[in-house]
């Protein structure tokens, strides 16, 4: 009778074991493209001459903002390929304006601005640079860099 429970008991367990359904993986996919990264040397000091690429794609453009402590973002003659500029005590908020130039042969229909947000509440030498959506409250990407002349 022992016995019987027993491999009962073991049968019953090896089949529900063995007969759960395997779990399964989504992965939503972003609608949003964008890259944020130093050009060069990856460092956490800044100096006058400290490249970025942002790459965003066309339809996350008009959503983006990047707020930067203590500098701005200035666009160079690359596309992707941004200088900072250190200024001392001011807070920029980077955005892509919308330029209505919807032509194919057209680069982008979109122009990069910095536009003054008040002051930094950051300490002088600390730069926080942040990516954030429009529409969100979070931050996308935040990085913290220490200027050095």
């Amino acid at each position: 009778m022992r016995t019987t429970c027993f491999i009962f008991t073991l049968a019953f367990l090896t089949a529900s074991l063995f007969s759960q359904v395997p779990a399964t993986i989504k992965v939503k996919k972003e609608k949003h493209t964008i890259l944020f990264f130093q050009k060069g040397i990856k460092t956490d000091t800044l100096t006058r001459a400290s490249l970025f690429y942002l790459v965003v794609d066309e339809a996350s453009k008009n959503d983006l903002s990047v707020f930067v402590d203590n500098g701005q973002l200035v666009k160079t003659e690359n596309d992707s390929l941004y200088m900072f500029r250190y200024i001392k005590g001011m807070n920029y908020e980077c955005v892509f304006n919308s330029t209505g130039n919807t032509q194919k042969n057209s680069k982008s229909a979109f122009e990069f601005k910095a536009l003054v947000n008040g002051v930094s509440a950051e300490p002088s030498n600390k730069i926080v640079i942040k990516l954030k959506m429009k529409n969100k409250d979070s931050s996308l990407i935040e990085n913290t860099f220490y200027y050095k002349e």
